[in-house]
């Protein structure tokens, strides 16, 4: 079964007037639309629309009038959508807040058609948008009031990933320790030349590929014709990539030559996000070998001990900032 129960962490940071961060923990269903009869026979306690603890209503979603495959179709306006998985709240002893749901559409070829992001506020009000296109990673207008603080002249940027697809991981501990914060239940690839992720990665559900090369003790990661070779063999929709230097200027750097080699080829192999790890130790350090400009990073996530205004730079560069 493709179905399964997300769960994962929410972070809201403000950094104007004043600075004000939280977080807390979250689960989201994801549905296979065309697995709902075998959900409900394994898991007695959840139901499509009828009662149940747990219940997927087709009301709670578009106008409610369809099948919520049907419904995602119709509001696509494309009928070779074959496939839909919906990431989802679903009601629970009747009640339900849903602040937004996410649709990946496929063709039967297993094309992602489209995504849809379907938006609800707390005055009963519901706004699907189209994403269109297979690039994982859309943009549009404000729309749909969610805040009574934030006006509607602002604009919605997603980066999304498919369940369970491949993800490259760079060289370093900070690389590999992201490991530690993933749902143990998720299901993906890591292709990655980092040893230290084999550790990392014990207990959880992911498939770690370990590329071949060389091993160097001091990187605890291989390198090398060998490594090259074997990265070249996969695409990712996404990249994470710890750094040992991060400059505006020069951008990305590590201290070897191999290192850097296999991850620019990663790099080339991305589909989607190219995302970097960053704490502030490592702000405005220019290690030895250049890996990328920062004209080939979509996002960078740093801790919350790197200057403002090295934040507001990054966002001016037009990267997504994320601090954690």
């Amino acid at each position: 079964m493709r179905s399964a129960l997300y769960t994962g962490t929410l972070v809201h940071a403000r950094h104007e007037p004043r600075k004000h961060v939280f977080r807390y923990p979250v689960a989201y269903w994801l549905l296979d639309l065309d697995e709902l009869p075998e959900i409900e026979r394994r898991l007695r306690f959840v139901s499509a629309n009828r009662r149940n603890l747990v219940e997927l209503r087709d009301a709670d979603h578009f106008d409610g009038d369809l099948s919520l495959k049907d419904a995602v179709r119709r509001f696509a306006g494309d009928e070779t959508i074959d496939h839909v998985l919906c990431l989802t709240q679903l009601r629970v002893a009747g009640y339900v807040f849903n602040p937004v749901s996410f649709y990946w559409c496929y063709r039967p070829d297993g094309e992602l058609a489209c995504m849809i992001a379907e938006l609800n506020n707390t005055f009963g009000e519901r706004l699907p948008e189209l994403l269109p296109g297979s690039s994982l990673r859309y943009e549009h207008d404000k729309r749909l009031h969610v805040s009574p603080f934030m006006g509607l002249d602002q604009r919605y940027r997603y980066t999304f990933s498919e369940p369970g697809e491949t993800v490259f991981l760079s060289s370093g501990t900070t690389a590999a320790q992201v490991l530690r914060h993933i749902d143990p239940s998720l299901e993906a690839r890591i292709v990655t030349h980092n040893v230290g992720a084999l550790q990392e990665a014990r207990g959880l559900r992911v498939e770690v590929v370990l590329v071949g090369g060389l091993y160097r003790p001091r990187s605890n990661a291989v390198s090398g014709p060998l490594a090259l070779e074997h990265i070249s063999r996969f695409h990712a929709g996404k990249m994470l990539i710890g750094v040992d230097g991060f400059d505006l200027e020069e951008g990305l750097t590590t201290p070897t030559m191999g290192m850097a080699g296999v991850e620019r080829a990663m790099i080339a192999q991305t589909r989607g996000e190219v995302i970097a790890l960053a704490d502030a130790s490592k702000i405005g350090v220019v290690a030895d070998v250049v890996i990328c400009g920062l004209d080939q990073v979509d996002t960078v996530m740093i801790d919350d001990g790197a200057d403002r205004s090295m934040r507001e730079e990054i966002v001016r560069m037009g990267l997504r900032c994320i601090v954690v």
